[in-house]
């Protein structure tokens, strides 16, 4: 670009990123959707409004001229703190002017007269007939996904194929959830048609140089979940969050290996649609040392989805147990399952209760302990540390649903001792399902009798499902 007729200045000198900023605007190429950010003073809001300059830029060198971009926080105060009041002194004169009473920098012609719009969401609905070649989001997660979806709809410009949304962010607030589900966790709906154009750039405060010691020190010296996401931008620790126990790092295993000892067990969480079916297989495990003997438990493989009868899913279970060359002892599911009927079209009619439709297509399931608050405890207990310094619990990385939803999970604001429900939480039931079945690790291991007696109540079920088919009940 030039500044005279003699002189000409580099974007790169303009901008003077970090090496971390730089990636991330590489990034760019690849990405449609691309998310900075995951920790604090990685220079995201930097990044985002010389992002969106560059990007108009290019596209004035392309012949676009009078291209608008749009950079949104959740509200005005925030806006002009973090933009507005930098704006006017870190982009230089000569290149453009920002219009205070419609809050716009506008570049000056010779530079493509391209426009950067500042706005807040207070609501979205007044841009409604908008258009934004670009759009950026401060803070994301300080946003719910339908705004996301909202402001997907106003991307769009005519000429310019390559629109794009940017965002910066760091995890917690109450969009955490879905944003960790499409940036890090990659989960996406079946109808989503640009899964891989969602990128994620990690950004630490160590990234960037500019920060000043005392800055460091201040993040290293807040309290341990939120220095964990603050200053290490770990996105399975937040404010509010319920499984203060869990740590992707050691929760998580890439494998499981057998062993001719363990038990097996299966649990699951009844949907159909717009709720997921949900079931998982585990092992357990007495680990034996010198001074103590405890169990540890697997969760080693995942079914998941919608819109299929029991019938359909006792024929993937079935399949799945016969990969695995396993025996299951017990599966445990929602008791609520012995009275409830699956949806069907009206032309069909009414099936039975959807524990005897499983168990007329040979998988056998036992009603579930549902008491949450026992059940939440048992899984935190199970999430603890065991003395050989792993997890009594642990998951392979295949079970992505469980992955996912254990640390997206929330206190409820009316009882501290369970998570909030609703949203996607189903592998979370069907896993509590489970571990409040199993012995506790409070004692001595022994014999587990807990699971003896639920093989009992497994085979006073088949007998009692046995009994209503001879008298021809439903």
């Amino acid at each position: 670009m030039n500044k005279t007729e003699t002189t000409t200045v580099k974007f790169s000198e303009l901008a003077n990123f970090t090496d971390k900023q730089r990636k991330a605007k590489d990034m760019l190429s690849q990405f449609k959707f691309m998310l900075y950010g995951g920790a604090m003073g990685g220079g995201k809001s930097y990044w985002i409004r010389w992002t969106l300059l560059l990007l108009l830029l290019k596209w004035a060198k392309q012949g676009h001229k009078g291209v608008r971009a749009g950079l949104f926080c959740e509200d005005y105060p925030a806006l002009k703190d973090r933009h507005l009041s930098k704006v006017q002194f870190e982009f230089p004169e000569w290149l453009g002017k920002l219009n205070k009473s419609d809050n716009e920098y506008v570049l000056n012609p010779e530079y493509g007269s391209g426009v950067i719009c500042f706005r807040n969401l207070d609501d979205v609905s007044k841009y409604q007939s908008a258009e934004f070649a670009a759009i950026a989001v401060d803070e994301l997660t300080k946003n719910e996904e339908n705004i996301f979806t909202f402001l997907r709809t106003r991307l769009r410009w005519t000429g310019i194929d390559d629109c794009k949304f940017i965002a910066g962010t760091n995890p917690g607030d109450l969009g955490h959830a879905w944003v960790r589900k499409l940036f890090i966790d990659r989960q996406f709906d079946i109808n989503e048609k640009e899964p891989h154009l969602f990128g994620f750039l990690q950004a630490l405060a160590d990234d960037n140089p500019y920060l000043s010691k005392s800055y460091l020190t201040s993040l290293d010296s807040l309290p341990e979940n939120l220095r964990k996401a603050f200053r290490e931008g770990n996105w399975d620790v937040f404010k509010g969050q319920f499984f203060t126990e869990w740590n992707r790092t050691s929760h998580v295993i890439p494998s499981y290996e057998h062993d001719e000892l363990d038990e097996f067990y299966g649990s699951a969480d009844w949907g159909f649609e717009p709720d997921a079916f949900s079931y998982h297989l585990h092992a357990i495990r007495k680990i034996v040392m010198v001074e103590k003997t405890f169990y540890r438990s697997f969760t080693f493989a995942e079914l998941y989805g919608t819109n299929k009868y029991p019938d359909q899913w006792a024929k993937e279970i079935h399949s799945l147990e016969s990969n695995m060359k396993i025996k299951v002892k017990v599966r445990y599911i929602d008791p609520s399952c012995r009275n409830r009927t699956p949806i069907r079209k009206e032309s069909e009619g009414q099936g039975t209760s959807i524990i005897k439709e499983f168990h007329d297509h040979g998988v056998i399931f036992v009603p579930a302990n549902n008491d949450r608050k026992n059940g939440y405890q048992a899984m935190r207990n199970w999430f603890r540390i065991a003395p050989d310094g792993l997890p009594y619990h642990q998951i392979v990385s295949n079970c992505a649903k469980a992955i996912s939803q254990i640390p997206a999970a929330i206190f409820d604001e009316h009882n501290s001792f369970i998570a909030k429900e609703g949203g996607e939480d189903h592998a979370l039931a069907d896993l509590r399902y489970y571990l409040v079945s199993m012995p506790s690790n409070y004692k001595k291991a022994e014999a587990p009798e807990p699971t003896d007696k639920m093989e009992a109540r497994k085979n006073k079920l088949i007998a009692s499902i046995g009994k209503k088919n001879e008298d021809g009940e439903a």
